[in-house]
C-alpha cells in the first residue's frame, strides 16, 4: 500500500484531480502503469514501438494469425516504387503482376468527409494510375497512410477510394462484398482516427488538452527494496520519479476521446473486421489486436473507445445474444454521409458474424432469425429520424431508423417466469444486390401468430404516450419511433403482445405497436405495462380483477409485417 499527498500551490489555477506517470524503464513503471505521453506520432521511436507490437502479436496470438485461406484484394498500391523514385502505381493482384506470392499489405480505415473525393479511382483514370498516381493530387491522409506504411517495412496498402472503381456499380458492388477479406487479410490496418477528413492528416503532434501540462512537477518515488544477490552486502532502495500532472477543472483524466472516426458508420466494420489496427489518436497511438489494446503512453482509458475485433478473446459465452445486441447499439450511435448505405456499411460485420456464430440463422435486414423475437423491441432514441430516402428496411428492423437504437432488457427467456407471447411462422428479407446477400433489402416481410389487442389513445407524458385498453381499461405506455407522416400519432392502435416476465410482484407485458395498413401492419412502437398497475379503481371504469384479465381478453390472429 502506497500513500501520496500532494500540496498543489502553482498557478492561477487549482486542480483536486491529478494524472500521475512513471517513465517505462524506471523502477517506478512496475507499480505506476501509465506512461508519459509520447508527443511525436512519426518518430522512429514510435515506429519501433509498432513493429514491436506486431512481432509480439506475430508470435504469441495465435487468434490473430492470417487465415490460410486468405484470398488477396483485387487490387492494391504499389508504394514501394517511390523507394526507387518512380510514382506510386494502381496494381491488379488478380494478375500477380509485380507482386510477390508472400507479401503483405496495410489497409487504410479513415474519415472521408463530405467534400467528396476527386483524386478517386474511376473508369476515366484506372489505366493512368497503373502507371502512376502523382502524389501532389492525393490529400494529406493518403501521404501519411503511405509514409507508415514504408516506415513498417511493408510495400503495399489498400485504400478503398484509389483501389474501388468509384463510378462502376459492378465493381463497387464486387469489392463492397469483399471487404471482410480485406481487413481480415491485411497484416495491419492504419486507423487515422484522429483526422476528420482526408484533408488533415494524421500524424500531428499530440496533445493533451484536458492537462495542465506546464504545471507537472516530477516527485522521487521509492519502492520496496532491491535485495542483493551479494551475501554481506547491504539491500539497496529502489528510488526513481513520477510525473504528476493537474487535470484542468472540469476536465474528466479518464473520458476517451471522441475522436472523428469514431463518430463513422463505414469505420466501424473496418475496426471490427481488422485482426490488427494501429489507432492515431489525438493524444496517442494505439494498438488493437483480438487479445487486447495496447498504448504508446497517455492515458491508458482512452483506449475505450475503440471497438474490439470480432473474434477478440473476452467475447462472451453468448455472442449472438450480446456480442451483436452491442454492435448494433454502438453503430447506431454513428452517422452516415450516404442514408442508403445503413445496411452496406455494415455487411462485412454481418458476413463474418455469420461464419463466427453458425447457429444464428438467416440474416433479416441487421436482425439475426434465432433472436429475431427479442431483437424485434428495439427502442429508438428520442433524437432517432425517419430518413429521407428510397426503401431501406421493413418497418421492424431498427435499421429502418436513423438514430441510436438500445435493446429492450426483459425480453429474454432467462429472466424470471418468462412467457413467449407470439410465434415467428416466417421471416425473409430480399437483397437489393444479389452480390452482397448481408447488405441491403429490397423487401422484408414478418408473419407471426400473437395476441393483439386495440386500444385508444388517453394522455400523454413525454416521452410516452399512454393508451387504454379497449376491452378492459389497462393503461398502456407506449414509446413511439418517429413518425412516418407530419400528422402525429393515431388515436387508435394495434398492441401485439410479444410476451411477459414476472416483475416486483407483478406482471410485466410487453410488444409491439403497429398501424394496420388493409391487409398488413406496420410497426409503430413499442409498448409496456405492469399488473397490478397500481392505478385506484376508482379512478378507472374498470376494477383491477377485470384488468388483470387483459392478456386473456386478447384475440389472437397471424398478421404480417412488413
Amino acid at each position: 500500500m502506497y500513500n501520496l499527498r500532494v500540496s498543489w500551490n502553482i498557478g492561477s489555477h487549482s486542480s483536486s484531480v491529478f494524472v500521475i506517470r512513471a517513465k517505462k524503464w524506471s523502477d517506478a513503471a512496475k507499480y505506476v502503469l501509465s506512461r508519459p505521453m509520447n508527443p511525436n506520432p512519426a518518430s522512429a521511436r514510435t515506429f519501433n514501438q509498432a513493429e514491436e507490437w506486431l512481432n509480439r502479436c506475430d508470435e504469441a496470438h495465435e487468434g490473430c494469425a492470417r487465415d490460410p485461406k486468405w484470398l488477396s484484394p483485387s487490387r492494391l498500391l504499389n508504394v514501394a516504387t517511390l523507394t526507387i523514385g518512380e510514382p506510386v502505381r494502381l496494381t491488379e493482384t488478380v494478375a500477380r503482376y509485380n507482386i510477390p506470392h508472400d507479401y503483405k499489405y496495410a489497409a487504410l480505415s479513415y474519415c472521408w468527409g463530405n467534400q467528396g473525393a476527386p483524386w478517386s479511382t474511376v473508369k476515366a483514370n484506372i489505366d493512368e494510375y497503373k502507371k502512376g498516381i502523382p502524389l501532389e493530387t492525393l490529400p494529406q491522409t493518403i501521404h501519411h497512410a503511405i509514409y507508415v506504411t514504408l516506415s513498417l517495412g511493408l510495400s503495399y496498402l489498400w485504400i478503398d477510394c484509389l483501389c474501388i472503381v468509384q463510378d462502376s456499380i459492378p465493381d463497387k458492388t464486387r469489392e463492397i462484398g469483399q471487404m471482410p477479406r480485406v481487413y481480415k487479410g491485411a497484416y495491419v490496418t492504419i486507423a487515422a482516427a484522429v483526422a476528420a477528413n482526408p484533408h488533415e492528416g494524421f500524424l500531428h503532434p499530440h496533445t493533451e488538452p484536458e492537462l495542465l501540462t506546464d504545471q507537472q512537477i516530477k516527485l522521487p518515488f521509492r519502492g520496496p527494496r532491491k535485495r542483493s544477490r551479494f551475501p554481506g552486502s547491504r539491500d539497496r532502495d529502489r528510488t526513481s520519479s513520477v510525473i504528476i500532472t493537474p487535470v484542468k477543472p472540469g476536465h474528466s483524466a479518464h473520458a476517451p476521446h471522441a475522436d472523428p472516426i469514431h463518430a463513422r458508420a463505414w469505420t466501424f466494420q473496418e475496426f471490427l473486421l481488422s485482426r490488427r489496427t494501429i489507432v492515431y489518436s489525438a493524444s496517442q497511438v494505439r494498438f488493437v489486436c483480438r487479445q487486447g489494446q495496447l498504448v504508446d503512453g497517455g492515458r491508458r482509458t482512452a483506449a475505450i473507445a475503440t471497438p474490439t475485433p470480432l473474434g477478440a478473446a473476452n467475447d462472451k459465452d453468448d455472442p449472438i445474444k450480446w456480442r451483436w445486441d452491442d454492435i448494433v447499439e454502438q453503430y447506431s450511435t454513428r452517422q452516415l454521409g450516404n442514408p442508403e448505405d445503413k445496411l452496406t456499411a455494415l455487411a462485412g460485420v454481418a458476413e463474418e458474424f455469420s461464419a463466427y456464430v453458425p447457429d444464428s440463422g438467416a440474416y433479416l435486414a441487421g436482425m439475426w432469425e434465432k433472436n429475431l423475437r427479442p431483437n424485434l423491441l428495439w427502442i429508438p432514441d428520442e433524437k432517432a429520424v425517419r430518413p429521407v430516402c428510397k426503401y431501406r428496411a421493413p418497418s421492424w428492423s431498427w435499421a429502418s431508423l436513423d438514430g441510436a437504437v438500445t435493446r429492450f432488457s426483459y425480453e429474454y427467456p432467462d429472466h424470471d417466469h418468462y412467457e413467449a407471447g407470439a410465434v415467428i411462422l416466417s421471416a425473409t428479407c430480399t437483397p437489393l444486390y444479389e452480390g452482397i446477400p448481408f447488405g441491403p433489402v429490397s423487401s422484408g416481410s414478418l408473419k407471426v401468430r400473437a395476441r393483439w389487442q386495440k386500444a385508444y389513445f388517453a394522455f400523454s407524458q413525454q416521452p410516452f404516450h399512454f393508451y387504454r385498453s379497449h376491452s378492459c381499461g389497462t393503461l398502456i405506455k407506449v414509446r413511439f419511433d418517429p413518425s412516418f407522416s407530419d400528422e402525429g400519432y393515431p388515436e387508435k392502435v394495434t398492441c401485439m403482445v410479444i410476451g411477459s416476465t414476472s416483475l416486483h410482484g407483478g406482471r410485466h407485458y410487453f410488444g409491439l405497436v403497429l398501424e394496420y395498413l388493409g391487409a398488413s401492419y406496420r410497426r409503430l412502437g413499442v409498448w409496456d405495462f405492469i399488473l397490478p398497475d397500481g392505478v385506484p379503481d376508482e379512478e378507472t371504469l374498470y376494477p383491477l380483477e377485470e384488468r388483470e384479465q387483459w392478456i386473456h381478453r386478447c384475440w389472437q390472429l397471424e398478421m404480417e409485417i412488413i
